[in-house]
């Protein structure tokens, strides 16, 4: 398996989740020598030894289940969604 980590697969499984996210929470506001700096999680289009808002938009445009939400028919409760003004 090729690793690509500026893809935002920060801890590579093949998908950008939550999981993902919560490595890039982890160096959130680092700088090269940080101790939780994690260089895997500078991905903006600038290379900048900063981790901030720049990565976390990159990181957003690649996800790919953050905010999915289930089939309706996978629902308990089939009218969860119904407008019951």
């Amino acid at each position: 398996m090729t690793v690509n980590y500026a893809s935002g697969d920060f801890e590579p499984d093949g998908d950008v989740d939550f999981v993902d996210f919560a490595v890039l929470a982890d160096a959130w506001n680092s700088e090269l020598g940080d101790a939780n700096w994690n260089a895997i999680c500078d991905i903006s289009a600038i290379a900048d030894s900063v981790i901030d808002e720049l990565d976390l938009i990159d990181s957003c445009l690649r996800r790919n289940d953050i905010g999915r939400l289930p089939r309706r028919s996978s629902w308990s409760d089939p009218d969860l969604c119904t407008n019951r003004d």
